[in-house]
């Protein structure tokens, strides 16, 4: 019910929405697991982001604004692979439009949880299940494409 509510373009997931922002751009293979990137003032390694807990693979962006841009996307639960912008300047608008976008998601599926859910602990169940579902892709979206590659 809450998801049928929201609006379209929050139910498109994050790597669609990101394949249309980018006109030219580049494949990126984001790892499972969590994402370190290291400080900007970091000389040798301020375009590196370390992948997993023991930073068992690394991927050396092309500037810092790729870097923080790839930091951001796995921040927000996404892996595998992904198309980035090829300028740094394009990375660094994209990174905004990616945060207002994220937060903009959070403040509707918040919105929509608190008119159908009762307790506190079931808004954040339904946040958490949307917002997961606006990064990946519905339950049902997923299905068919899985129907489809085979």
């Amino acid at each position: 019910d809450a998801w049928a509510a929201a609006a379209p373009e929050w139910q498109q997931s994050l790597a669609d929405w990101l394949r249309e922002q980018i006109a030219h751009g580049k494949a990126v293979a984001i790892p499972e697991g969590p994402a370190r990137l290291p400080a900007a003032g970091h000389f040798f390694d301020s375009t590196t982001i370390y992948f997993g807990k023991n930073s068992t693979a690394s991927y050396v962006a092309a500037s810092r604004a790729e870097a923080e841009l790839l930091h951001a996307i796995t921040e927000a639960g996404l892996h595998g692979e992904i198309t980035v912008p090829i300028s740094e300047k394009e990375c660094v608008e994209l990174a905004a439009e990616l945060r207002d976008r994220l937060a903009v998601v959070r403040e509707q599926f918040e919105s929509l949880a608190a008119e159908r859910a009762g307790t506190d602990r079931l808004r954040h169940q339904v946040v958490d299940l949307l917002y997961s579902w606006s990064i990946h892709g519905s339950d049902s979206e997923i299905r068919s494409k899985a129907e489809a590659a085979k």
